[in-house]
This record gives structure tokens, sequence and C-alpha cells, in this order.
């Protein structure tokens, strides 16, 4: 598209590669949807958020009924959906290791995903990246090889949900306020949505 950049480059001979990858604004109303877990494994939501779920597109707000929802004080998000963003960064790093020893047509694959997803076209890199190493594994079939990797989210932004019109556990019509989506929530409360920093992705074909 235009305004993108991408290089790949080998690192120690055939054995890894290193990829940038920014994307600036699109024209219009497009969004980036950031969201390769092929290629962005350490990540499980990326860019901007909105209350609600794949499943049901309606903002799900929190129970504000008494006993029901620990903190509830506000309408509060409980589920939320990736909105992605107008400009992307990555960088992915990995080491491509052959364990014939092991098994026949077996690899190791030791990496480092970093990245971020931003709403300002001009800022692919604001906020920081938020940085996944992991471990895979590759067995080389006749169609490509088939890919397990395991990741952990070392280093997470929290993001907020943005506002949305919903209908609470009462039947009120409420403006949803925006919610905390965070690996540091404290527990079952309201007003923040936990995420895991783990993430496990089975394909076939390699990241990049």
């Amino acid at each position: 598209g235009r305004g993108h950049r991408r290089a790949n480059r080998p690192v120690h001979g055939e054995q890894g590669e290193l990829e940038l990858e920014t994307e600036p604004a699109h024209p219009g109303p497009a969004r980036i949807d950031g969201r390769e877990p092929s290629r962005r494994r350490g990540e499980r939501r990326d860019g901007m958020l909105r209350a609600g779920s794949a499943d049901d597109p309606g903002a799900d707000p929190c129970d504000p009924r008494p006993g029901k929802s620990a903190g509830c004080t506000q309408p509060f998000a409980t589920t939320a959906v990736p909105i992605g963003g107008k400009a992307a960064a990555l960088v992915s790093v990995e080491l491509r290791i052959p364990a014939d020893f092991i098994l026949n047509h077996l690899g190791i694959v030791p990496f480092i995903d970093a990245s971020n997803v931003s709403d300002d076209p001009k800022r692919p890199l604001e906020g920081g990246l938020e940085v996944a190493p992991g471990l895979g594994l590759r067995y080389l079939t006749p169609f490509g090889p088939l890919r397990l990797d395991v990741a952990y989210l070392a280093r997470s932004k929290d993001v907020f949900t943005r506002s949305a019109p919903a209908t609470d556990a009462t039947g009120a019509q409420v403006i949803t306020v925006p919610t905390r989506v965070s690996v540091f929530c404290p527990g079952d409360t309201a007003g923040c949505i936990p995420e895991s920093r783990f993430a496990f992705h089975v394909t076939l074909g390699e990241a990049f």
C-alpha cells in the first residue's frame, strides 16, 4: 500500500530473518487490522478496541445489580474487539535450528516479535513496542512446515476500549465508559478486562 516499507534480511546465514515493517495511514476510512497471528505471535489484540465481542457486536456492560459485578460503579465494558489502527510497526527475529537429531524433518525456532499499532499514521511507534519472546517447533511436510509457536508477552501496554451505547442488565440504556484492557487486571473486578501474557499458534507455513 502507499507509504508501505518492508525489509527482510538474513541473520546468521539462512537460519534467521529480520523484518521491519511500517504501514502509514491508508486513504479514506480503511484501517490496518493489525491482527496477524502468524507474524505477531505474542499479541492477542492490536490497535484500538471497541466494547463488545466478535460474536455479539453490541457492547456488554458490567452488571450494576448488588452482588453481581464487583466494582461496577460505572458502565464498564466486559468484552472488547480489536478495530485496528492507521499505522503499524513490526520487528521479528527468529533462529531456525534443524533438530533432525531428535526427529527427522523437525526444527526448533526461538524468536522475538515486537510490534505496535497506532491510530496516528505519522507515529507508528507511538507508545513503544510490545515485545514477545517465544519458542516454536517446525515439522516439514510436503505442503510446507507445520508450525507450533508459544509466545510470552514480556512487555505489554494497557489499552482502553472506546465508549459505545449499550443496554445493561437492568434494561437501562447506557454509554460504556473507556475500560482498561491489561495483563495486570486485579482479579475479577469491573473496570479492567484481563488478557493473558501467553499466546499459542498452530498453522502451516513460516511466519515470514
